[in-house]
């Protein structure tokens, strides 16, 4: 797992963690190995809303693609106030698949 902090000139605005299919040894069937999977996207709440979030998701992407990965998974919790409108807007789209209760989505890297 590789984890990055984001920042804003000298300020901490989140983080998030990514994980390479090939170096992950929990793998289980359907997982998609072509894919780059988010694991965590944090923004913090004073950050949320300028721009960050989509700025990290392009990051994610860019990282996928030197991992030589055309694909972006990623999951999240499907309850009020989620985060799948943010997803969405970025274009992700839901895979019909469930990973440990979550609603898992994907996008070309």
């Amino acid at each position: 797992m590789r984890v990055w902090s984001l920042w804003a000139g000298d300020t901490l605005v989140g983080l998030i963690a990514m994980v390479h299919p090939g170096e992950y040894p929990d793998n289980e069937p359907g997982d998609d190995l072509g894919a780059a999977f988010i694991w965590r996207l944090m923004i913090g709440e004073a950050y949320q809303g300028r721009g960050y979030g989509r700025q990290a998701i392009e990051i994610a992407r860019t990282v996928a693609r030197e991992w030589g990965l055309p694909r972006v998974n990623l999951s999240f919790v499907d309850a009020p106030g989620s985060a799948e409108g943010f997803y969405s807007a970025c274009g992700f789209r839901r895979t019909g698949r469930m990973m440990d209760g979550e609603v898992e989505m994907v996008r070309d890297a």
